[in-house]
């Protein structure tokens, strides 16, 4: 199963490495899931007049869950495969973890952003 999940993010990231777009998503959600310390950022976003739902997933000691409510509401780039955007798409909330993946620039607009990032 571990195999499996593997190579199908591998397939997602390769996807929208190749032919992405990148669209605005807005964070409706964030929670702690599972029993680890996860904190779960969901959001949705629109391509060509249809909305998809996503969510980005963090380790908490990346992105603490007591710094994160601020985030609900609010407006992110979101980078998806333009063959399957309701698969392949992923939420561009953290310069080191997201964006420079997919070797984009991380915008001045959300640098107001990165002290969610440090411990409360």
């Amino acid at each position: 199963m571990l195999v499996f999940l593997a190579l199908f993010f591998g397939l997602v990231r390769y996807l929208q490495e190749t032919d992405h777009r990148i669209t605005s998503g807005r964070v409706y959600e964030v929670r702690r899931t599972g029993r680890a310390y996860i904190t779960r950022v969901d959001y949705i976003f629109e391509v060509n007049g249809k909305t998809y739902n996503g969510n980005g997933i963090y380790s908490e000691n990346t992105l603490p869950l007591a710094n994160t409510g601020i985030l609900l509401g609010k407006t992110f780039p979101v980078i998806y495969y333009t063959g399957m955007p309701a698969l392949a798409n992923s939420i561009l909330l953290l310069p080191d973890d997201d964006c420079q993946q997919y070797g984009i620039s991380y915008p001045d607009s959300l640098k107001w952003v990165l002290p969610l990032m440090e411990k409360p």
